[in-house]
Order: structure tokens, then C-alpha cells, then sequence
């Protein structure tokens, strides 16, 4: 997903530039997961999987409204604050799913990288950043629909959950499986 925007080409900067871009949406990348994805979402545990996606993905948009405060048009501040809280919330799933922050680092900066060095611009480029944004709410939507809400277990697999889930005594005792032997 991170790299879709490289459909429509690249407009390399300088060198220098380039280096000054990558360094800052890096920096960008590790200071946004590691306190939203690590300590926020963390934090959170103790209400349950789905709980802490959604309260994670309202404060990671709450922080991009702060970019009023630098000169950003209203407008564009909320409309970045509703597509942080979707991809907060896919963010999130992948978080508990992966249990790797510095994943999510790289995905985050290459992702922010692609969109400034590629030749989207205008429509073509909020196409881009609303698709990408409604991607990742559904997915997790669809992820948080099918996964345990105990963050406690870790996962693997595709969502929904995926793990198996233990027989009970009973279900074991009618129906022991293919290992048993029959009594004698």
C-alpha cells in the first residue's frame, strides 16, 4: 500500500533534498509509532483489543490538528485527522498482530516519502489518500469484527483471528480425535 503512489512516477529531488525528506519523514515515522502504535496503544491494553484500536486511532487524529497550529488550512487539518484515525486503526491491528513497532516505522515513513516524491498532485493525490485511509478502516474494521478482544494472546495469521481454538474437556471426552485409542 505504501508504495501504490508509484503508479504515476517519480519526481526525485536533489540529492540533498532527497536526504532532508527521508531523514524527516523517518524521524516522523519513529516519533508517531513508537508513542502512538508503543506507548498510547500499550497503554490501552487494559481495555481490550477493539477499545484501544479505536480510542488509539482518535488520539493519533487529535495530533494532526495540532498542524493548524503551523500555518495548515483547517479543512485539510480535519480531513488528515479523520484519515489518521482510519489508518490509526489499521495501524493498530497490525501492532497487536505483528507485535513490531519499527515495522510500522518504515511502513509509516516510506508511505508519508512516496506521496511527497511521486507525481500525485490535486485530485489524483486525495484519491490516493482516501483510498489508502478507507483501506485500512475496513481491513481493521474487518480484523476487529473477527479477533479475540484479549490483547494479552498474541495472533498470527490473515484477520479475522485466525488461531485455533481449544476443544473444551467435554467436546474432548464425546469425541476424543483421531489420536485416541479405542478401549480394549
Amino acid at each position: 500500500m505504501a508504495l501504490a503512489p508509484l503508479v504515476t512516477g517519480l519526481r526525485v529531488p536533489a540529492v540533498g533534498v532527497l536526504a532532508t525528506l527521508v531523514a524527516g519523514y523517518v524521524a516522523t515515522g519513529v516519533f508517531e509509532e513508537l508513542w502512538h502504535r508503543g506507548v498510547v496503544l500499550d497503554s490501552l491494553r487494559a481495555v481490550g483489543l477493539r477499545r484501544s484500536a479505536v480510542i488509539g486511532g482518535a488520539f493519533f487524529a487529535v495530533s494532526h490538528l495540532a498542524n493548524i497550529a503551523f500555518g495548515q488550512a483547517v479543512m485539510v487539518s480535519l480531513a488528515q485527522a479523520v484519515g489518521a484515525f482510519c489508518f490509526g486503526i489499521g495501524f493498530s491491528i497490525l501492532r497487536w498482530r505483528t507485535n513490531a513497532v519499527w515495522l510500522l516505522v518504515g511502513v509509516h515513513a516510506v508511505g508519508d516519502l512516496m506521496f511527497k516524491i511521486t507525481n500525485l498532485h490535486g485530485g489524483t493525490l486525495w484519491l490516493f489518500l482516501v483510498g489508502h485511509d478507507a483501506v485500512m478502516l475496513l481491513w481493521g474494521l474487518w480484523c476487529l469484527g473477527g479477533m479475540d478482544d484479549d490483547v494479552s494472546t498474541p495472533s498470527r495469521g490473515p484477520c479475522p483471528d485466525s488461531r485455533p481454538t481449544p476443544r473444551s474437556t467435554r467436546d474432548r471426552a464425546s469425541n476424543p480425535g483421531p489420536r485416541a485409542q479405542a478401549p480394549r
